[in-house]
């Protein structure tokens, strides 16, 4: 059985929407990661630059 809004659009079934949803969880893991790994590269090369004898706060 399938059940349409008014508008004629399809109500997605309960699988559908648990695929979404594990879809969204897995997007936003991955999101997760890619951040710390910036946050990570951003702080070894502001330490690379402490060591040259640059201050990285001064070059924002």
């Amino acid at each position: 059985m399938q059940i349409y809004r008014p508008d004629g659009t399809r109500f997605s079934s309960y699988v559908e929407i648990c695929q979404l949803l594990e879809q969204e969880r897995q997007r936003a893991e991955q999101a997760e990661a890619a951040l710390e790994a910036q946050r990570k590269r951003s702080q070894l090369l502001a330490e690379r630059l402490r060591v040259m004898g640059v201050n990285p706060e001064e070059l924002m």
